[in-house]
């Protein structure tokens, strides 16, 4: 089976206008990445901490290990799942979209849903990364911080949004197929119409056929053409049409015109 993306079947610049609405109005940080935990769409409403852990490369491959293990567990409970970061260990979830069912990309929030980390984490996990301790101190301070319950909320509504997507997509899958048949059918059949085309003006060239009423001497059996000539039959059939003659003699025309030949035979 082919591999399916997400931008593959849905308009990602559409997709990027509803995530970033989303993290506005909940005041979540999100983001939706491939199954590896790469992005695909920008991330959106992200604090500060955060973007300083992902400028450095150990923070940024511990995100990414991060969402996709989210991704991986959601897809094993088969609905949305939450849990705490492999970063810095802030509280993340993630929420599904599935194409036919496959599991293609995955719809993560948090960071502002601290759970247990503290002061000390920050600055212990700014050391394992090699990030700035005071810069990380300080944007941790800075976080727009929410409660479990409140971010479970939103993580509900997420479900949903995941599920429409999921579906939109889905249709939107079917219709690029019905596209692509289509438009292979309509090549086949021109194929075909070209081909019986060429075929209909070679023969057409090959073939020439002698048709309507033909004028001929009811004595000599000459046949009168369209410019008024008068024309040996042979002659006439051999300008109008693929037949050629080959001449020889009828026994009563060998015995009318050459008795002495027949006489010879017998």
């Amino acid at each position: 089976m082919p591999v399916i993306h997400l931008s593959d079947i849905v308009d990602i610049s559409d997709l990027q206008k509803l995530q970033d609405a989303f993290s506005k109005a909940n005041r979540v940080a999100s983001t939706i990445v491939d199954v590896t935990g790469k992005n695909i769409t920008t991330p959106s409403y992200h604090t500060k901490v955060c973007n300083l852990v992902r400028n450095t490369e150990k923070g940024l491959e511990n995100c990414m290990v991060s969402g996709a293990t989210l991704g991986q567990k959601a897809k094993v409970n088969q609905k949305t799942y939450h849990d705490t970061c492999k970063s810095v260990g802030f509280v993340d979830a993630a929420a599904l979209i599935v194409i036919d069912g496959v599991h293609i990309a995955s719809w993560l929030i948090g960071q502002n849903c601290i759970g247990d980390v503290d002061d000390n984490r920050i600055m212990v996990y700014a050391d394992e990364i090699g990030a700035d301790k005071q810069e990380m101190f300080d944007a941790f301070h800075e976080i727009d911080k929410i409660t479990k319950s409140e971010f479970l909320e939103k993580l509900d509504f997420l479900s949903v949004m995941a599920d429409q997507i999921s579906q939109l997509a889905f249709q939107n899958k079917i219709k690029l197929q019905l596209i692509e048949n289509l438009t292979s059918t309509q090549e086949e059949l021109e194929d075909y119409k070209n081909k019986l085309e060429e075929l209909v003006e070679k023969k057409t060239v090959q073939v020439k056929t002698l048709s309507g009423l033909l004028p001929i001497c009811m004595h000599c059996k000459k046949i009168r053409d369209d410019d008024g000539y008068w024309n040996k039959l042979e002659g006439y059939i051999q300008s109008h049409s693929l037949a050629e003659f080959s001449h020889g003699i009828c026994e009563p025309c060998l015995k009318k015109y050459y008795p002495e030949e027949d006489d010879d035979e017998q």
